[in-house]
């Protein structure tokens, strides 16, 4: 039922914004726009790579990689060893999701927003929560925790550009 979706995602977003994460994904993804900037990619591409790719480690591998002339199929190598971490628990977490009802192509939200930060929400809160809600609920705590991500790449990015004109300027005595 939607309204159950809608009650769970609800949930997910009123969780995200009591959580711990969301406080250390915007400090790392304050970081993650500043490294970005570095390397020299646009905040257009990375802002949407925390959307599409929305893992912390395989982002940094591929920046680092790319930005320093690493070969693309190396890099996507690299990339894909680190997220295959992410697959036990992702794994471990579709039952506590799904229910007699649920077909495949809804749990691939959930199963793209799977990363420490929300498998460890969802594992904490899932057993507490009716189980028509629990997809919403993690699609709402993904949601709201990849949204904190996408700002804070943007707005650690353009940091990191203002510290850098603002010491350009200073060391030619402006």
């Amino acid at each position: 039922c939607s309204s159950d979706l809608v009650a769970g995602f609800l949930l997910g977003v009123r969780t995200s914004a009591t959580s711990v994460f969301a406080f250390v994904i915007a400090v790392t993804y304050i970081g993650y726009g500043a490294l970005c900037h570095d390397y020299g990619f646009s905040v257009g591409w990375a802002m949407l790579s925390t959307a599409l790719q929305w893992a912390g480690p395989a982002q940094v591998i591929l920046v680092t990689a790319l930005g320093s002339g690493t070969a693309p199929v190396e890099t996507a190598i690299a990339v894909g060893l680190s997220s295959v971490r992410l697959l036990p628990m992702a794994v471990a977490l579709l039952p506590m999701l799904k229910t007699e009802r649920t077909k495949p192509w809804q749990l691939v939200i959930p199963v793209h927003y799977m990363a420490v930060s929300v498998w460890i929400e969802a594992t904490r809160h899932a057993p507490a929560i009716p189980r028509e809600q629990r997809i919403g609920f993690c699609n709402g705590i993904g949601t709201a925790l990849v949204a904190i991500g996408v700002v804070c790449t943007a707005l650690g990015y353009y940091l990191q550009e203002d510290r850098k004109s603002t010491r350009l300027n200073s060391s030619h005595g402006y």
